[in-house]
């Protein structure tokens, strides 16, 4: 039973124009199955340019309105 899923329309319909850039994660077909999968290491983000003389680090925040300052 079942039927054949086109998992890019799924991908394209979730976000779009990710379909393109992402490929399958080789996962095990056994819910149990003894084995572990880690993802490799991405490209390190840094902080933006510090700009007071206490703090050293600044996050903007995501809806854009303020920012976090770290230290």
């Amino acid at each position: 039973h079942g039927a054949d899923v086109d998992w890019s329309q799924v991908i394209d319909a979730l976000a779009p124009g990710a379909a393109e850039c992402a490929d399958p994660a080789e996962l095990p077909t056994y819910a149990f199955q003894r084995q572990r999968y880690w993802l490799d290491a991405g490209p390190a983000h840094t902080a933006g340019e510090v700009r007071h003389g206490l703090l050293a680090q600044e996050f903007g925040l995501a809806d854009g309105r303020g920012t976090v300052w770290s230290g």
